[in-house]
């Protein structure tokens, strides 16, 4: 079975953006394809979410490692793996990063490590501009805020913490809940943005 034949009406580009982490299936594309693939909807959910381990652990090159040797070599887990291998020595290069804002942050993180704050600080930036993830957003604005604090830039400081509360402000508790999708269509997506107002609500940062 191939990507043309999971994809159904769907461009297999779709498929090929999934495989990459780039884009979120909905419950329902799940149900389906593990229909056709004769697994269940957790199978598959399963390489993400150890891709999601593999990113979150970017700056433990071992463990980040461990993750990476149990999902299929793509685009995307060929560049954490070339990333995560910088972060041991300073003179092992970063990687450049394609243009997707959590890979960007992800590689700022690196360079900050390495002790490059102004060239985390140009990354952050250019990833602020183009990232549309909410949570990916609220990391870059922190990110930012550390940045400056390092830097000695109070009033930049003050300028990415007024940027990050009032980020915070669209994702209220209540916003969230009555733009919630059906079951049939909600995706990680949705359950990232509920978890999110679920920690704001409770911190009270609205």
């Amino acid at each position: 079975m191939n990507q043309k034949d999971i994809a159904g009406k769907r461009c297999t580009s779709f498929i090929s953006r999934i495989e990459n982490g780039v884009s979120i299936p909905s419950l329902k594309n799940l149900k389906e394809w593990s229909g056709l693939l004769r697994t269940t909807s957790s199978e598959l959910i399963g390489d993400q979410v150890l891709l999601d381990i593999a990113k979150g652990t970017i700056l433990q090159p071992e463990k980040c490692q461990e993750y990476l040797q149990h999902l299929p070599e793509n685009e995307t887990t060929t560049f954490i793996k070339n990333l995560s291998a910088s972060v041991r020595s300073v003179s092992t290069p970063v990687p450049e990063p394609p243009q997707d804002a959590e890979l960007q942050y992800l590689t700022a993180q690196v360079y900050l490590k390495k002790g490059f704050p102004h060239k985390a600080l140009d990354l952050t930036n250019q990833a602020l501009q183009g990232g549309k993830h909410p949570i990916t957003h609220i990391r870059l604005l922190y990110l930012s805020y550390r940045i400056y604090e390092i830097l000695g830039e109070s009033h930049k400081m003050q300028e990415a913490s007024e940027s990050l509360h009032s980020y915070l402000k669209e994702y209220s508790y209540n916003k969230i809940i009555q733009n919630l999708p059906d079951p049939e269509t909600v995706t990680s997506y949705d359950v990232d943005l509920f978890k999110l107002s679920l920690i704001i609500k409770e911190l009270d940062l609205n």
